[in-house]
């Protein structure tokens, strides 16, 4: 079962593309399994555990589930978010931020908020 998530209709996105699983969202929000290595939000919207090979295996890549985090944050427009004790982390790279991506990102901190965040952006390094 997927949800659409509630304020897409004034996103140029396809909301096709947006779809978020619900089984997801309460799997990886608070579960001990996202701490640490967290979720890759695509460029679709989709939700990825970013510890897995899930996405590379989607992405045709034989990269390490690491290395590949880094990858599609640089490359493609991907975000990252990591929870750590009393807040999140997020990383992404501005100059290319998927706009779908920038959708989910903000619907997931809206359904998960926390009192601490950090942005870790790429520009020339991180």
């Amino acid at each position: 079962m997927a949800k659409i998530l509630p304020s897409l209709a004034s996103d140029r996105t396809t909301v096709d593309n947006l779809l978020l699983s619900a089984t997801w969202a309460r799997e990886l929000s608070g579960s001990d399994r996202m701490r640490g290595t967290g979720i890759i939000l695509d460029d679709r919207g989709n939700v990825w555990p970013a510890a897995t090979r899930d996405l590379a295996r989607s992405l045709n890549c034989d990269l390490a589930p690491t290395d590949l985090n880094d990858f599609v944050i640089r490359n493609l427009g991907f975000v990252q978010v990591t929870l750590f004790r009393g807040g999140v982390r997020i990383r992404l790279r501005p100059d290319i931020l998927s706009p779908a991506a920038y959708v989910s990102l903000r619907h997931w901190l809206a359904d998960h908020p926390h009192h601490r965040a950090i942005l870790t952006t790429f520009g020339d390094g991180w």
